[in-house]
């Protein structure tokens, strides 16, 4: 598992922050929910939206992003 933080929200004005984990397969449910719990362990109590890399690639963005809720 990887992970990074972007920064971009602040720079734009805005007060947070985008928190990036990279999975090996996207279509792997299980592997999702298990990195979920550990977010979720660290004290992350938000929705979280899983996004697929290749979306950010093709600069999809917004409410045409491709989202797992959990």
């Amino acid at each position: 598992m990887f992970a990074n933080v972007s920064t971009v929200l602040r720079s734009m004005g805005r007060d947070g922050h985008v928190i990036c984990v990279y999975t090996r397969d996207w279509t792997d449910k299980q592997d999702l929910l298990r990195v979920r719990e550990v977010l979720r362990s660290l004290g992350f109590v938000e929705e979280l939206g899983y996004k697929r890399d290749i979306d950010t690639q093709n600069r999809v963005y917004g409410s045409g992003e491709w989202y797992l809720r959990a």
